[in-house]
């Protein structure tokens, strides 16, 4: 279920946010380059504004909407298995609902769209199999290919020794607890969603 929470405390979202850069989506159907649009995807922006802040259950159709474009891109794009390998819905929905605040006469499919553009970089090719990361008692699943890259971007400030594995262990942790301490993060010491958020954007 689609659920919004205070993105106050995860200050790199102003990044992410940055690099949505709002276009028309690619259209590639016909041979006029049109294609027909289903769902919330005709809605206007102003209307997901309208749904958020009522709680109505469009809502949670338009999460639904998002949850299946991704789905559908995933199978469609060449080289593509998780276009989102790490951003939550919670984050998606957060950046959609800035845009749209900032473009409320947009239509949603152009601003899902251009957020899924800003997407394409960090995606992840291939399947990876998810693995468990836990300090203390908190535990988080994440694609091992995943933890791997984050474990690249620690060794990259000294903050990591080793080969990157994607296999989460005391040195992951650790330096993990360096990099959320240097960014004025929580130190939960796992790779959570401020924590990647501050570092791949």
């Amino acid at each position: 279920m689609l659920k919004f929470r205070d993105f106050r405390t995860i200050s790199g979202l102003l990044l992410l946010l940055a690099a949505v850069q709002v276009s028309d989506p690619v259209r590639a159907a016909d041979e006029e380059e049109n294609f027909a649009i289903k769902g919330a995807g005709l809605a206007r922006c102003s209307d997901y504004i309208e749904a958020r802040q009522k709680n109505t259950p469009a809502f949670y159709q338009f999460g639904g909407w998002i949850n299946g474009y991704l789905t559908a891109l995933n199978q469609l794009t060449p080289e593509t298995y998780d276009l989102a390998p790490w951003q939550s819905s919670d984050l998606l929905a957060g950046v959609i609902l800035r845009n749209c605040r900032e473009n409320p006469q947009q239509r949603f499919i152009t601003t899902v769209a251009a957020m899924v553009s800003s997407l394409n970089a960090q995606r992840l090719l291939t399947k990876s199999p998810l693995v468990e990361a836990h300090a203390g008692e908190t535990r988080i699943r994440i694609y091992r290919e995943l933890l791997r890259r984050t474990q690249e971007k620690l060794a990259e400030s000294g903050l990591y020794q080793g080969e990157p594995t994607g296999v989460f262990d005391q040195k992951t942790e650790d330096g993990l607890r360096a990099y959320q301490k240097s960014a004025r993060l929580s130190e939960t010491g796992l790779p959570d969603q401020a924590t990647l958020l501050a570092m791949f954007y």
